[in-house]
């Protein structure tokens, strides 16, 4: 999931500031979040996924069975 977040973050030429900004949240939060320092809470992962326009499932990167 970390990895995921950050290859969606840097494909688009976000910082870790300029995404927390964009979703009210610190800088510093994105980064515990990125380094799984702190658990993904489900509101975020939302807000992240209408963003990006990809599913929870790809965000979390969860494969199809």
């Amino acid at each position: 999931m970390k990895n995921e977040l950050k290859r969606l973050r840097t494909e688009r030429g976000l910082s870790q500031e300029d995404l927390g900004k964009k979703l009210c949240v610190s800088g510093a939060f994105i980064s515990l979040i990125e380094n799984a320092e702190k658990p993904f809470p489900m509101w975020l992962a939302i807000k992240i996924s209408d963003m990006f326009d990809v599913s929870l499932d790809e965000l979390m990167s969860r494969k199809g069975k």
